[in-house]
Formats: structure tokens, sequence, C-alpha cells
């Protein structure tokens, strides 16, 4: 039997491809742990570009430990199909036991239940879709089928991928190290195709997963220091019209290198995170590709082996949640340029008010 999810049945529906819009679109609570976040993003990217969405589906990610069902019993998770095809169905599922089950299970298997559960949602979208006639029990039955099958698919291609990445970061790192012997400055793009760079400036030090730099920003100012991930450099460029603009115009501002005596180079992360917390700094932090590609500041309030808690501020320097972020899945990573000085500032503010 063809696989479901590929199943075009729907094709001869004349108001599926009638719909105008269409997709798989993640909601999420704010009490939704933000490792756990990022990890369903991740899945659902990979799963866009294999899978079409013909009529819009949204999952909904509820912080709680259960969810009501239509029919008014609790359960883990839950799945509106409507009768008519110019509706959208939806998904919800309770992940609020998430943190306890990574203590309990450990983070992969914490990560992989909810990953299943997702499957097994879009599995009843794909079966309501093509108007597979199954009773309730054969659905449940197929569903958890065809969800460990797209899940063993996407942990393959998890394992092909980190091998890949593992291979461009040392050719990276490689160039990296020349471009800080020689002191001239360096532009990392999280993606080949962007236009903007994510970071600019001098590199500082090199260690095998990361890069820690001076960075400098486009009037040729001196902009804090950030660290990237090199697994998280799609592209870099050196000695380019921006690049030899970069460096004479720091030298024309007169700004300084800064130094890097005191740079640990190794365990750059780890270090990184551990100045900021001991000297409460305001850091911005991109964890994930997010779907928005938002960045997050604000303080470390607490720090462990693996995983750090912040405290966000909003960019009016005021209390926003609390994140709790898992250290390996921090991409990038920024304190002490404008923005972090800026909000540090109405932070302060705010206190004294």
């Amino acid at each position: 039997m063809k696989e479901i999810w590929k199943l075009e049945t729907w094709r001869t529906n004349e108001q599926v491809i009638s719909r105008e819009r269409g997709g798989l679109y993640l909601h999420f609570e704010r009490s939704v742990d933000c490792e756990l976040r990022s990890g369903c993003m991740e899945f659902a990217r990979w799963i866009r570009k294999r899978y079409l969405f013909p009529v819009e589906v949204n999952l909904f990610f509820v912080g709680d430990v259960q969810v009501k069902a239509l029919d008014g019993e609790m359960t883990d998770m839950t799945f509106w199909k409507p009768d008519f095809f110019s509706e959208d169905p939806y998904g919800r599922l309770a992940v609020g036991d998430y943190l306890k089950n990574v203590k309990e299970l450990g983070k992969e298997s914490a990560m992989e239940s909810v990953l299943d559960s997702m499957a097994i949602l879009l599995t009843f979208y794909y079966q309501w879709l093509n108007g597979i006639d199954l009773t309730e029990r054969g659905e449940v039955r197929q569903a958890h089928r065809v969800a460990s099958t797209v899940l063993e698919q996407y942990k393959m291609y998890s394992k092909k991928a980190e091998e890949e990445g593992a291979m461009e970061a040392r050719k990276i790192q490689s160039i990296l190290q020349k471009e800080k012997r020689r002191h001239r400055v360096v532009s990392l793009y999280a993606m080949p195709s962007e236009e903007s760079p994510l970071s600019s400036g001098y590199v500082m030090a090199c260690d095998t997963d990361s890069i820690l730099m001076q960075e400098v920003d486009p009037y040729g100012y001196e902009d804090g220091i950030s660290l990237t991930r090199l697994d998280r450099i799609g592209h870099l460029e050196t000695d380019g019209k921006y690049e030899k603009r970069l460096q004479k115009l720091f030298a024309l501002n007169k700004q300084k290198s800064l130094n890097e005596e005191k740079v640990i180079h190794e365990a750059l992360l780890e270090n990184y995170l551990q100045e900021a917390f001991r000297d409460q700094r305001i850091v911005t932090i991109y964890s994930v590709e997010s779907e928005g590609g938002d960045l997050i500041s604000g303080y470390i309030t607490e720090l462990d082996e693996t995983s750090i808690t912040l405290q966000i501020l909003t960019y009016y320097g005021e209390k926003d949640s609390v994140c709790y972020l898992d250290k390996e899945r921090i991409n990038y990573v920024r304190s002490q340029s404008h923005y972090e000085q800026s909000i540090g500032l109405l932070n302060e503010m705010a206190k004294v008010e």
C-alpha cells in the first residue's frame, strides 16, 4: 500500500483543489518549553519539504498534561475532522509533562514521544483528506503504525544531516582560523541564499564547535561579542567589498580590538554562558531557526550542565516570560552590543520606578 501521507486521492475532490490556502501551522502556548518548541518546528520543516498540505491544518501545543476532547473526555491529544473540506481540521496536543519526561526518560525519548504524537495527528489528517474509511480502532492503529515509520525516516535524515554538518564545520573552522591570523573581518551567514549576514567582525577564537567574534556594526563600530555554532553557518565571506569597508571604518573610527589574552580557547560556549551568568549580562540568543526567525533577549537566572533558564526582556526592557533552553540547541548568542546595553538600561530604570 502506498504511503498514506503521499496518497493523492484528494486531487479528485473539487472542494480540496479549489482551496486557496493550505499548509501545516504550529501554535504554542507561552508555557511550552522552548527546547520542545524548537524540536517540533524542526520536525515540521522536514515534513513540509516532503509532504503536501492542500487543506490548512493547525496543531496547537498546550502546556497542560491533558486536553479536553470533543466528547468531554480528558486525553493527551485530540484531532477534529470537519464534515466539509471548506473548513480547516486541527489537532491539540498536551505537552505539559515534557520536562518531567526529560528527567525520567531522557531528553531524546521525551522529544521523540512528542514528535510521534505530532505524526499521529497528521496521519489522522491524511486519513480525513483522502477519505480513508476505517473503524475508529482501525484509524488509531494505522495512525500509530504510520507515525512510527515517519519518525524513523526523520531520525535517519537527522543522523545523516548531522554527519554532513560535522564535515562542513571542520572546513569552516580551518578558514576562520586563517582569517584570525590575518586579522581580517569575516561575515557569517545562516543560509547561503541570505543577503544580510548573521554577524560580521573579527575572529577572537574558534574551537571544534563554535566561533567567538568581536562584532562590527555596518558603520564600523565595535558592537559586542557573539558566539556562533559552526554547524549553523551556511556560508561565510572574507575579503569582500563589505568586509574591506568594515575594516577601513573600524580603523577610521579608532576602534580597538578586544584583548584576546583573556579568552579561553576551548569550551567557548560554556565559558561564554558562565561569564554572562556571573556578570548578569543581557544576552541575545537564537536557539534554532524558528519560524519567525526571532531572537530572544534577557539575562540568565539559572545555569547547569545541560541547560539555562533565561528571564526574557522585551524591547522596552520589561520582564516577559521565562524560557528554558538546552545548551546544545543554542546556535547563536550575543552580549554587550548596543541592543543589549539599551534594554539593560531600560530594565534598570524600570526597577527604580
